[in-house]
């Protein structure tokens, strides 16, 4: 994890550039590499007999640190620019305004996990685990595709007024989908939660439709 941890925020750091670009093939194309990867290596371990704890880890590891290495050759030349102090001073202050909301909600998102753990039995923890994968599910497709096209879309429009009506229009078409997906997941939720977890995982199906709700 900690040989990982310098690939992933590289990688983070390099595919905001073509967010911010709105260069949205290069950017999924790109995204997608560490699962292709993963996958590929996963499939290879699996045909040599050679899947382990270890071997998985670098696998997932490759297909980070690939994406990291194409990026940087996709930009060498953006990158061989000297910093501007003044520049960097204004993004350090920026960050920290902006990452000290984003610790916040971070550490809000995760407490009903910490609760969880502390509290329940192996049992009702893993139930909570697949109900809790399978709810967030479409919230987490839609809120992440929304939120590439937007940031960049919000930097680019100088007017408020502008920003204002992208963001009104976004919330509207967001709201939509995420009501739409989750009266979908309640309908479907019954059966499809056996069908991907196995049927030892059906009784997280009432908590699954609980936290669909929450979601």
């Amino acid at each position: 994890l900690v040989a990982f941890l310098p690939c992933n925020f590289l990688a983070i750091t390099l595919l905001a550039l073509d967010q911010g670009d709105m260069r949205f093939g290069r950017y999924n194309l790109t995204r997608l590499l560490p699962s292709a990867v993963y996958l590929a290596g996963l499939l290879v371990l699996w045909a040599l007999g050679a899947a382990s704890v270890a071997t998985v880890v670098w696998a997932s590891w490759l297909g980070t640190a690939l994406t990291a290495a194409l990026r940087l050759y996709q930009c060498r030349d953006a990158l061989c620019v000297p910093p501007v102090l003044s520049e960097t001073r204004r993004l350090f202050a920026f960050g920290a305004r902006l990452h000290g909301a984003t610790l916040l909600a971070a550490l809000l998102a995760v407490a009903d996990r910490l609760v969880v753990v502390t509290f329940w039995d192996d049992r009702s923890l893993g139930l909570y685990v697949v109900a809790l994968t399978l709810a967030s599910a479409g919230l987490h497709l839609v809120t992440g595709a929304f939120n590439a096209l937007l940031l960049p879309r919000l930097a680019a429009a100088g007017d408020v007024a502008v920003r204002r009506r992208i963001m009104g229009e976004t919330l509207r078409y967001a709201s939509l989908l995420l009501f739409a997906g989750t009266a979908a997941l309640l309908v479907l939720a019954p059966w499809l939660l056996p069908v991907l977890f196995g049927d030892a995982y059906a009784g997280a199906i009432d908590l699954c439709l609980v936290l669909a709700i929450a979601q």
